[in-house]
């Protein structure tokens, strides 16, 4: 019986600080609760801020493609229209030679 009154006892000693109060309304208890939840949820702030980082990246990954495209766009273009491009373009990339040619490579 002891225990429950010092049970008691404490209990009615926090009730007078104000903090204690506030922390046990019931509204209060429930607007937490529901903050909790808004940020640990499915469709949290947190997932929300994560898709939102994620998406700035694929949208530079994006710019990036669109960069790279237009460079072999070009490339394309300057070789389609020369044919001593396209025959430099076959020597340095891949080595080609004629049959009378002898090639060294210089590393």
């Amino acid at each position: 019986m002891q225990f429950f009154e010092k049970i008691t006892r404490t209990f009615n000693t926090l009730r007078q600080y104000r903090v204690f109060r506030l922390m046990t309304n019931k509204f209060v208890l429930v607007t937490l609760a529901a903050l909790v939840i808004f940020m640990v949820d499915r469709n949290g702030i947190i997932t929300l801020w994560q898709n939102r980082r994620e998406i700035a990246h694929q949208r530079t990954s994006i710019e990036q493609y669109r960069q790279k495209i237009s460079e072999i766009e070009g490339r394309i273009k300057s070789l389609s229209s020369n044919k001593d491009s396209i025959e430099t373009f076959a020597r340095e990339e891949y080595w080609y030679h004629r049959d009378n040619e002898d090639i060294f490579i210089v590393e």
